[in-house]
């Protein structure tokens, strides 16, 4: 957990994975903070008392109208995390969030910014946008519903609330945590191993760029003109791509042949596409064959 403090205002960020760790890198391009904090959370044991008496001693018992910022964008559940693992992110992302929103929401302006999935709550279906039904077909999709849905059960504490949804996330950096299929064929082609795929090669998928998540973020968090009270948006290039045309692209870069073994599961090989009229599109997401270039050096 970071606590970046500026002028008037501070984020408490939680997660510094493939999203998180671009935010990071991204964020002194929009405003460099003052002082940055960091404070280890531990997920079994997930004990903020510091970090609230940090804020409380430093900087909110000094001018009640200061703006604290909430990003959420940790996870320790994988696509494929069984229902203990998933419950047990649940329960401790209740715990942190209920004991933040409890403790500032009477000592300044709160607001929360919340990064979902996309691919978890809309899973086997194709166009999605704005309007379709979240209809999550395994136990992580089920955790993100259940995040809103508390969310929305403590929206009352909060001045604004964010949720973003992003389709597949991939990065040209180095990153950390989950790296998902484009950057672990990535690295598989470099090293010549063999990449295990659990699902069909024709399978669609839509693709943004970390980056691209994280300018979203940025701009919404210091926006200081939108009358944004509770927003939901999914970020997507809009151009859907199977499995075998990103394993040619890849070819086609490295210079070599990838090595693949597919395993046929029927529910991983459901399509997932995004309408463009109704989505916010990644900008540089669209740029598929130059990032994977970049990707690649």
């Amino acid at each position: 957990m970071k606590i970046y403090q500026f002028d008037r205002s501070v984020i408490i960020h939680f997660g510094l994975g493939l999203i998180g760790s671009s935010f990071y890198r991204m964020l002194s391009d929009f405003k460099t903070p003052l002082v940055e904090a960091t404070f280890q959370i531990d997920w079994q044991n997930p004990d903020i008392a510091e970090a609230i008496s940090y804020l409380n001693n430093k900087l909110l018992d000094k001018e009640r109208n200061f703006k604290v910022q909430i990003l959420w964008t940790a996870g320790k559940a994988g696509f494929s995390a069984d229902a203990s693992q998933t419950q047990f992110e649940l329960d401790n992302f209740k715990i942190i969030l209920g004991k933040l929103a409890e403790e500032l929401s009477t000592k300044c302006q709160l607001e929360l910014f919340f990064l979902s999935s996309a691919g978890g709550l809309y899973e086997g279906q194709t166009q999605i946008g704005s309007d379709s039904i979240a209809n999550p077909k395994r136990h992580y999709g089920n955790l993100k519903l259940e995040q809103e849905i508390y969310i929305n059960s403590i929206v009352e504490h909060f001045k604004k609330v964010l949720i973003v949804l992003p389709s597949s996330v991939f990065s040209i950096q180095r990153s950390v945590g989950r790296r998902g299929l484009i950057n672990t064929l990535i690295e598989n082609a470099q090293s010549g191993k063999v990449s295990q795929i659990f699902g069909d090669p024709t399978t669609l998928r839509d693709y943004v760029l970390d980056d691209d998540v994280s300018e979203l973020l940025l701009r919404k968090m210091f926006d200081t003109e939108g009358k944004m009270n509770f927003e939901r948006i999914i970020i997507a290039s809009g151009i859907p791509v199977s499995i075998s045309d990103i394993v040619k692209r890849l070819e086609l870069i490295v210079g070599k042949p990838l090595y693949l073994r597919y395993t046929p599961i029927k529910h991983n090989a459901q399509h997932i596409t995004y309408n463009p009229n109704s989505v916010s599109r990644g900008k540089r997401s669209r740029e598929l064959d130059y990032l994977l270039r970049k990707a690649i050096q």
